[in-house]
């Protein structure tokens, strides 16, 4: 074989000095182009072209495949490779366009996955909804009709069409005008040989297979592109599958940042924004516990209502979230061992584990972690937890001095602090306090009527209307049950 004349002969020294003096140029360029403000509007030109090539392919495959599923779409594409392999020789350029039917399907349906992987993204994000879009939102009609058909089966049938074709097409152009294209060797080349040849090159086995044939290691002999031709072809589907490959990888990263992002949305002071996080929290389940624990601590005060969401957030992932609550209690920030304790508050029942960590919360200087450790403890009755409380019934805090009461109250109903704070509450100027006690009146009972006088001294005090409804229901309710109960408690 005679040596190839080129049109342009440089030595390894220039050749060298060229790619160095090329990638110079590239990154001067890259500065330049930053410095001037041009990069972000290339980037984002790219990201335009980019967009409408997914939205176009979108398009062809809704006009044309949108009717096969995956099972279907893939038997197409089989179909395709069997007339070509058992007609092809028949028939002149058959193989040929047997190859490029489902190259072109794969190729299309590779878009349309990515599409609609765009739409689910912005749904996550809560740009847009499925159905009812609420204000602000927009309607994501492609993923509600397509949804549940253009998923992974399909983007993998697509792959696999799309390298079947792929094969088939070279082997078609290899037996008309492209015979000069591959090196083939001495036999006459198959489709087998094909399939490899993309195989091999788009899985990167080709510099496996030079090492281990420099190191004189295993020789294997494989097809190759000999010409422009069959180089321009081959670079073509290597970059399709490489964009493909970065679409899904961004798309890795992008489903990891989601929740970072959802958490920090929760916290948004923006009532729409704010909203559709709380409602897509709950749905990450396990993973979303830590993180939206964590991100307390960044957090400056919580607004009432994103105290009250966060517990029921939290409990709505399930049992699971239990041992991450019991962890945060160890936490050294306060407001995560705050919102951890109102969490359990919220259980039925106490794990066993929670209880000592809790019992030690009750003694925090802050007034919110022990008000939510000790209405944990109240579903947790034991030696520990009546210490506690007992030491609570003192607390400077009223509500504190409540909450340990009603425990108390409920385990003996003629424990004397536990009475003498409850008389003091229901004078309280607060009206929270003073609705507080008499729930707890009412919930002790028959034992409530230990309380009778203290109620009929409120009798004629109390301002607030509903609180005199509820006041006057139980002096009526009480008053026949006094004299066969406990003793009154002094006032």
């Amino acid at each position: 074989m005679s040596s190839p004349s080129w049109s342009i002969d440089l030595d390894q020294v220039d050749s060298s000095a060229l790619v160095l003096i090329s990638l110079a140029a590239l990154a001067l360029a890259g500065g330049l182009l930053f410095y001037f403000g041009l990069l972000g509007w290339a980037i984002r030109a790219v990201g335009f072209v980019v967009t409408r090539i997914i939205g176009k392919g979108f398009q062809l495959w809704e006009g044309l495949l949108s009717w096969a599923s995956w099972p279907l779409f893939l038997a197409s594409a089989f179909t395709f490779l069997l007339v070509g392999g058992l007609f092809g020789e028949l028939i002149a350029g058959l193989r040929a366009l047997c190859g490029l039917a489902p190259l072109l399907m794969g190729t299309v349906a590779c878009l349309a996955y990515m599409f609609i992987d765009q739409e689910r993204y912005e749904v996550e994000r809560g740009y847009k909804a499925t159905h009812n879009p609420l204000k602000g939102q927009g309607l994501a009609a492609d993923l509600a009709r397509y949804g549940e058909q253009v998923d992974v089966p399909l983007l993998l049938a697509a792959t696999v069409a799309t390298v079947g074709g792929f094969a088939m097409l070279n082997q078609g152009l290899y037996e008309t005008i492209g015979q000069d294209w591959f090196n083939v060797g001495a036999e006459q080349a198959k489709y087998a040989d094909f399939l490899a040849y993309a195989l091999v090159n788009l899985l990167r086995i080709v510099d496996v297979l030079n090492v281990t044939e420099a190191h004189h290691f295993l020789r294997a002999t494989y097809l190759h592109q000999e010409r422009s031709p069959a180089s321009l072809l081959l670079a073509g589907f290597r970059t399709f599958f490489t964009f493909v490959l970065l679409q899904q990888l961004f798309a890795s990263l992008r489903q990891g940042n989601l929740l970072a992002e959802t958490i920090t949305d929760f916290w948004s002071p923006h009532k729409p924004i704010h909203e559709r996080a709380r409602n897509a929290l709950p749905q990450y389940g396990d993973l979303g516990i830590e993180p939206l624990l964590l991100s307390l601590r960044s957090v400056g005060s919580l607004t009432r209502e994103q105290r009250d969401q966060l517990p029921l957030i939290l409990t709505a992932i399930g049992p699971s979230v239990i041992p991450a609550l019991v962890l945060a209690l160890r936490d050294p920030e306060v407001q995560v061992r705050t919102n951890a304790a109102h969490a359990l508050a919220r259980l039925d029942a106490l794990p066993a584990d929670a209880i000592p960590l809790l019992v030690a919360c009750t003694a925090d200087l802050s007034d919110a972690l022990r008000i939510n450790a000790a209405l944990a403890l109240k579903a947790a009755p034991g030696a520990a937890t009546t210490e506690a409380m007992r030491r609570l019934v003192e607390d400077a805090n009223v509500r504190i001095r409540l909450i340990a009461a009603s425990f108390l109250l409920t385990v003996d109903p003629g424990d004397a602090k536990a009475g003498a704070v409850l008389l003091e509450a229901l004078s309280d100027p607060s009206l929270r306090i003073r609705k507080a006690a008499l729930d707890l009146v009412e919930a002790l009972g028959t034992g409530g009527a230990a309380f009778l006088e203290g109620l009929k001294m409120r009798d004629g005090l109390e301002e607030e209307g509903d609180l005199r409804d509820v006041l006057a229901r139980l002096i009526e309710r009480l008053g026949h049950l006094e004299g066969t109960t406990s003793q009154p408690v002094a006032g």
